[in-house]
């Protein structure tokens, strides 16, 4: 009965919307509001009536009714207290942000995600029986992953950010990336990366030389300039989290800490954040009282907004995309958290636009009619106008990866036609630059459009697909788009494993297969 009292009823009596109404949650936890999201609370320790007080604090900016909207950061000093600097959207964080728990170091990151879907499933279910009949559409998902430290059970986890909408290839790509770009990272620049260990020159991460217009220059010097905003309401995007501390983890030209916890001048805290201390009103986390020494004109904030320039560059226009293909029986939700988390602990260049491409993917029973699907004449051309958005917007260079059978639904759209000629899907990337002198001579791979993309690289993780076929023509189709082809794939993967039983069993009795599927002599 205890048992169940503390970890089942207590938390189930705490995240009740009984218990957040009508202040019983301010009562239960003695909330004291000392300034503008400025407040102190009762942390209950091992569940019982007893506990220490701690402060939370919210910097940012705010919606209407006060909540926390747009760009802010929160912090909150007890053991499992959240630190998090990103985005907020009424009074909710959302992608990208990123968190720790202040006790633990357990580290968190959002990240948003444009998708297509090209499939009938439902957000969280594939059907039974896989179709694509109805109009493609695209959205925008949040996915918050565990990066370091813990991984949580219920993480990753994706939400909806921006609801569904008609995919048009002229208008849908501009809006996807218009809300990925202006809300997953500032237009002034914050932090840079350079790089001087190629012999080409050197490179600054999203920056181009004003002069050639090239990503690598030869030069014996970088001048950084640091611009201090004039509004003094613009705050600064972090893109590190601080460590713990006993100090205060903003940047500020005034904080607050205890009179017992000053450390000395000389030790490495102390110079962890360079600011005036004050220490005439100090939080007494310990006695438990609701009387609070701050005072609201103590607890205000100023923070200038900082942004850097380098001289003699400029921001690149020129954007990459990703385009991923999710596995079999694999719903939205689930490709968004894989993917998510993918892109969480690879922290990918912010010149790369991440696009989940969600196909019908199936169940477990209707194996053959997945797979049919992925090398459906609709889904083929449901992927071509993906493409051809691409090319209407501008982007030059495209990486495509796929996983399981997703590998299908990628190389099918490639594969030439049963008549020899090029796919649709192939003909809007240009050839490798390596391609053979046959290919470039034969009429029908001639590249009658100057607007072509650049497939940079292919990566097929533990595909699901026939070896035979593969080296006969599929990746003669996919070879001829890109000099860069990576296979990474699992002799333990039972799924894999699965797969080859049950396509061997088809093909023995006859059971006809995709195109794509057959080698060149069937």
């Amino acid at each position: 009965v205890i048992f169940v009292s503390i970890y089942y009823l207590y938390p189930s009596v705490l995240n009740s919307s009984w218990f957040r109404h009508n202040g019983r949650a301010v009562r239960f936890f003695k909330v004291n509001l000392i300034s503008d999201w400025t407040m102190t609370y009762t942390r209950r320790k091992s569940r019982c009536g007893l506990g220490m007080r701690h402060t939370c604090k919210y910097d940012g900016e705010t919606n209407e009714k006060g909540e926390p909207h747009g760009s802010g950061r929160w912090f909150d000093d007890a053991l499992e207290g959240e630190v998090l600097i990103g985005c907020w959207k009424n009074g909710e964080p959302v992608a990208p942000f990123f968190s720790r728990i202040y006790g633990t170091g357990d580290a968190f990151r959002a990240v948003r995600i444009p998708f297509i879907k090209a499939s009938d499933d439902k957000f969280e279910s594939t059907k039974w029986w896989p179709t694509n009949e109805l109009p493609v559409q695209c959205g925008i998902a949040s996915v918050e992953c565990s990066v370091s430290g813990a991984f949580y059970n219920e993480l990753p986890e994706a939400k909806h950010l921006v609801d569904l909408r008609p995919f048009e290839p002229t208008t849908s790509i501009p809006e996807l990336f218009d809300s990925f770009y202006n809300n997953s990272s500032d237009h002034d620049i914050k932090h840079l990366l350079i790089k001087s260990d190629d012999p080409r020159g050197i490179q600054i991460g999203g920056q181009v030389h004003a002069a050639t217009g090239h990503l690598f220059h030869q030069v014996d010097s970088i001048v950084v300039r640091v611009k201090k905003e004039g509004d003094e309401s613009t705050r600064p995007t972090l893109d590190y989290m601080p460590k713990i501390s006993k100090q205060s983890i903003f940047r500020l030209e005034k904080f607050l800490i205890r009179e017992e916890e000053i450390d000395d001048e000389d030790s490495p805290d102390s110079q962890q954040i360079p600011a005036t201390v004050s220490t005439t009103s100090p939080i007494d986390k310990t006695s438990g009282s609701d009387d609070e020494a701050i005072t609201a004109e103590e607890g205000r904030r100023n923070i200038p907004g900082f942004s850097m320039e380098v001289d003699g560059w400029m921001p690149s226009k020129h954007r990459d995309v990703l385009i991923f293909f999710a596995g079999f029986n694999c719903p939205l939700k689930q490709a968004l958290e894989n993917f998510g988390q993918l892109l969480a602990m690879t922290k990918l260049d912010s010149r790369v636009y991440p696009i989940l491409y969600n196909w019908p993917a199936g169940q477990v029973l209707t194996y053959h009619s997945a797979s049919r699907a992925s090398h459906s004449e609709r889904n083929r051309h449901n992927f071509c106008q993906l493409l051809k958005g691409l090319q209407h917007e501008g982007i030059r260079n495209v990486h495509l990866m796929s996983h399981s059978m997703g590998a299908q639904a990628l190389l099918g759209a490639l594969i030439d036609k049963e008549d020899g000629s090029r796919s649709d899907s192939s003909l809007c990337f240009s050839l490798a630059s390596d391609c053979d002198e046959e290919n470039r001579d034969n009429g029908s791979f001639e590249e009658v459009d100057g607007n072509l993309l650049n497939c940079k690289t292919v990566t097929l993780l533990n595909p699901d697909f026939p070896l035979v076929p593969f080296r006969e023509h599929a990746f003669h189709a996919v070879r001829r788009l890109s000099r860069t082809i990576t296979v990474v794939a699992d002799k333990q993967d039972f799924a894999l494993l699965m797969s080859q039983l049950v396509n061997g069993i088809g093909v023995y009795y006859g059971y006809e297969q995709p195109h794509a599927l057959l080698p060149n002599d069937a």
